[in-house]
Protein backbone atom coordinates (compact mmCIF):
# COMPACT_ATOMS: atom_id res chain seq x y z
CA UNK A 1 0.00 0.00 0.00
CA UNK A 2 2.54 2.00 1.05
CA UNK A 3 4.88 1.88 -2.92
CA UNK A 4 1.14 2.72 -4.05
CA UNK A 5 0.84 5.97 -2.53
CA UNK A 6 4.60 6.62 -3.07
CA UNK A 7 3.43 6.16 -6.46
CA UNK A 8 0.31 8.35 -6.94
CA UNK A 9 2.58 11.42 -4.74
CA UNK A 10 4.99 11.00 -7.22
CA UNK A 11 2.74 10.76 -10.09
CA UNK A 12 1.03 13.97 -8.50
CA UNK A 13 4.59 16.18 -7.94
CA UNK A 14 5.41 15.57 -11.42
CA UNK A 15 2.35 16.63 -12.85
CA UNK A 16 2.45 20.20 -10.13
CA UNK A 17 5.98 20.73 -11.82
CA UNK A 18 4.63 20.20 -15.56
CA UNK A 19 1.53 22.16 -14.67
CA UNK A 20 4.31 25.31 -13.31
CA UNK A 21 6.31 24.98 -15.89
CA UNK A 22 3.55 24.75 -18.39
CA UNK A 23 2.21 27.91 -17.17
CA UNK A 24 5.02 30.05 -16.89
CA UNK A 25 6.13 29.16 -20.23
CA UNK A 26 2.93 29.79 -22.15
CA UNK A 27 2.02 32.90 -19.33
CA UNK A 28 5.81 34.37 -20.62
CA UNK A 29 4.08 33.97 -24.44
CA UNK A 30 1.07 35.30 -23.97
CA UNK A 31 1.90 38.53 -22.04
CA UNK A 32 4.82 39.47 -24.55
CA UNK A 33 3.25 38.51 -27.65
CA UNK A 34 0.68 36.20 -28.28
CA UNK A 35 -2.63 38.12 -26.83
CA UNK A 36 -1.85 41.29 -29.25
CA UNK A 37 -1.50 38.82 -31.65
CA UNK A 38 -4.72 37.37 -31.61
CA UNK A 39 -6.29 40.47 -31.53
CA UNK A 40 -4.58 41.58 -34.54
CA UNK A 41 -5.94 38.33 -36.18
CA UNK A 42 -9.42 38.90 -35.00
CA UNK A 43 -9.57 42.52 -36.37
CA UNK A 44 -8.44 41.00 -39.68
CA UNK A 45 -10.87 38.42 -39.33
CA UNK A 46 -13.40 40.74 -38.71
CA UNK A 47 -12.27 42.48 -42.39
CA UNK A 48 -12.27 39.05 -43.67
CA UNK A 49 -8.59 39.41 -44.30
CA UNK A 50 -5.70 37.06 -43.48
CA UNK A 51 -2.70 38.05 -41.48
CA UNK A 52 1.16 37.74 -43.19
CA UNK A 53 4.41 38.12 -43.07
CA UNK A 54 5.49 38.35 -39.38
CA UNK A 55 2.26 38.16 -37.80
CA UNK A 56 1.65 35.20 -39.85
CA UNK A 57 4.82 33.63 -37.76
CA UNK A 58 3.47 34.71 -34.61
CA UNK A 59 0.72 33.48 -34.73
CA UNK A 60 2.13 29.85 -35.88
CA UNK A 61 4.29 29.89 -32.80
CA UNK A 62 1.20 29.17 -30.93
CA UNK A 63 0.31 25.35 -32.34
CA UNK A 64 4.00 25.11 -32.11
CA UNK A 65 4.15 25.62 -28.42
CA UNK A 66 1.35 23.27 -28.01
CA UNK A 67 2.72 20.67 -30.36
CA UNK A 68 5.45 20.58 -28.21
CA UNK A 69 3.70 20.04 -25.26
CA UNK A 70 1.51 17.37 -27.18
CA UNK A 71 4.72 15.74 -27.70
CA UNK A 72 5.15 15.38 -24.21
CA UNK A 73 1.72 14.33 -23.54
CA UNK A 74 2.68 11.00 -26.25
CA UNK A 75 5.78 10.11 -24.45
CA UNK A 76 3.53 9.64 -21.41
CA UNK A 77 5.79 12.54 -19.02
CA UNK A 78 2.38 13.90 -17.66
CA UNK A 79 -0.28 11.47 -15.92
CA UNK A 80 -2.72 13.44 -16.21
CA UNK A 81 -2.44 16.14 -19.32
CA UNK A 82 -6.23 17.33 -18.63
CA UNK A 83 -5.37 18.35 -14.84
CA UNK A 84 -2.19 20.08 -16.24
CA UNK A 85 -3.57 21.70 -18.75
CA UNK A 86 -7.40 22.96 -17.40
CA UNK A 87 -5.74 26.44 -16.42
CA UNK A 88 -4.93 27.92 -19.91
CA UNK A 89 -7.73 25.54 -21.62
CA UNK A 90 -9.92 29.35 -22.74
CA UNK A 91 -6.79 30.89 -24.18
CA UNK A 92 -5.80 27.76 -26.32
CA UNK A 93 -9.79 27.82 -26.91
CA UNK A 94 -9.41 31.36 -27.61
CA UNK A 95 -6.28 30.66 -30.07
CA UNK A 96 -7.16 27.63 -31.96
CA UNK A 97 -10.23 29.11 -32.62
CA UNK A 98 -8.69 31.59 -34.59
CA UNK A 99 -5.84 29.78 -36.15
CA UNK A 100 -7.46 27.05 -37.28
CA UNK A 101 -8.91 28.97 -40.48
CA UNK A 102 -5.40 30.06 -41.43
CA UNK A 103 -3.99 26.21 -40.88
CA UNK A 104 -6.86 25.04 -42.87
CA UNK A 105 -6.29 27.81 -45.93
CA UNK A 106 -2.74 26.57 -45.65
CA UNK A 107 -3.10 23.19 -46.28
CA UNK A 108 -5.54 24.10 -49.23
CA UNK A 109 -2.81 26.36 -50.70
CA UNK A 110 0.44 23.40 -50.41
CA UNK A 111 -0.54 19.72 -49.46
CA UNK A 112 -3.15 18.18 -47.16
CA UNK A 113 -1.38 17.79 -43.76
CA UNK A 114 1.64 19.94 -44.79
CA UNK A 115 1.71 21.74 -41.10
CA UNK A 116 1.19 18.72 -39.18
CA UNK A 117 3.82 16.98 -40.58
CA UNK A 118 6.38 18.88 -40.31
CA UNK A 119 5.28 22.37 -38.25
CA UNK A 120 5.45 24.50 -41.86
CA UNK A 121 4.70 23.78 -45.35
CA UNK A 122 7.43 23.73 -47.87
CA UNK A 123 6.21 25.20 -50.83
CA UNK A 124 6.18 28.89 -49.29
Amino acid sequence: MAVLLAYREGRRSRDLQAALAFSDTFKASWETSWDSTLQQAEELARRNEQPAGKLREQLFSIPNWLDWVGSLIAGDVLARPQVVLSSILPQLRRALRIIEPILTDDEARHEPGCWRASGFCSKR
